[in-house]
C-alpha cells in the first residue's frame, strides 16, 4: 500500500511565491503555473503557513487548497516501481493535437509510456503554457465547478479578448 503525504497544497500570487520560495528552501516547490498571476505550492505543512503568513503580511492572500494529496510535487515522486507498474502500456500516435500540460506544449502520444504518466505525479503543471501553445480561441472546461476559467483568462493576456472559456 501506498503512503501518501499530508494535505499540503496552497494557492498563492505567483510573483510573491517565487520570491518567498527561495527563502523556503527544499520544504516546498512549484506545483502548478496556473496563470502569470497565480501558482500552486506544495510542501510541507509549517513551509506553508510561513508562506501563507509572508502572503498576509505583504496585503495579498494564500489559502490552502482542499486536497488530501500534494499532487505535482517532489513529494510524490514514484521512482521506478511505479513507471515500472505502467510498463505495460503501449502509447500510440494521436490523431488530434493534444497540448501536455506536462512540457506546456504539444505532445506526441508514442511518447506517453509509463514514464511519462509517472511524471504527470510529480512534475509541476505547465497549465500556462499549455494555454499558450493552444493558440485556441475556444477554451471548454468540463467539471463541477469553473476553477479555471480565470487562469486560462489571465494565460491568454491579450488574446484573453479574442477568446471565450466555457
Amino acid at each position: 500500500s501506498l503512503e501518501l503525504p499530508a494535505p499540503t497544497l496552497q494557492r498563492a500570487p505567483a510573483a510573491l511565491a517565487r520570491r518567498l520560495l527561495g527563502a523556503l528552501g527544499e520544504s516546498v516547490a512549484v506545483a502548478a503555473s496556473q496563470s502569470p498571476e497565480e501558482l500552486l505550492i506544495a510542501g510541507a505543512p509549517d513551509a506553508l503557513a510561513r508562506l501563507a503568513q509572508a502572503a498576509a503580511a505583504q496585503g495579498a492572500s494564500a489559502r490552502q487548497l482542499g486536497l488530501g494529496v500534494p499532487f505535482h510535487s517532489p513529494a510524490l515522486e514514484p521512482g521506478a516501481a511505479f513507471a515500472a507498474a505502467l510498463s505495460g502500456l503501449r502509447p500510440r500516435a494521436t490523431t488530434i493535437p493534444l497540448i501536455s500540460t506536462l512540457t506546456g506544449a504539444l505532445a506526441d502520444g508514442a511518447a506517453m509510456d509509463g514514464g511519462w504518466w509517472a511524471r504527470q505525479l510529480w512534475r509541476p503543471v505547465r497549465f500556462r503554457e499549455a494555454v499558450a501553445a493552444a493558440g485556441a480561441g475556444l477554451f471548454v472546461e468540463l467539471g463541477p465547478r469553473s476553477t479555471l476559467r480565470r487562469a486560462i483568462q489571465e494565460s491568454l493576456g491579450d488574446a484573453a479578448e479574442r477568446s471565450s472559456t466555457l
